[in-house]
């Protein structure tokens, strides 16, 4: 292949993933401000796009050794496990709290055993 034909694909590359980062951060923003915008995304998407993300960069790390793949999979991966992990920590959260209500908070005794020292 042409020089020339690869060096404006790779430009295109690091174009259109930069455009993919900022793309990213009105979700971030989003998900970090609304409790309501946690609850509703889907987890199983964003961990496996951020699991996608993961091998991508460890390929391009190992494997591939290029720089601009590893810095776009690396921002990638970051971008998508923030949303999963806010995600995650906001339905552990309203688990725990709907959990509090339907059986109430632990009972000495009853709940948690009574330490004999």
């Amino acid at each position: 292949m042409s020089p020339i034909f690869l060096a404006l694909l790779g430009s295109a590359y690091f174009l259109a993933n930069a455009l993919c980062m900022v793309a990213y951060l009105p979700q971030i923003w989003h998900v970090w401000r609304c409790a309501q915008a946690r609850l509703q995304i889907v987890l199983a998407t964003w961990w496996a796009w951020t699991l996608g993300g993961l091998t991508e960069w460890a390929y391009a790390t190992w494997v591939a050794h290029q720089g601009v793949w590893i810095i776009m999979a690396a921002a990638h991966t970051l971008a998508c496990g923030i949303v999963a992990i806010l995600a995650t920590r906001e339905r552990w959260r309203a688990w725990r709290q709907r959990r509090m209500v339907l059986i109430g908070p632990p009972r000495l005794g009853v709940d948690r055993p009574i330490q004999v020292a």
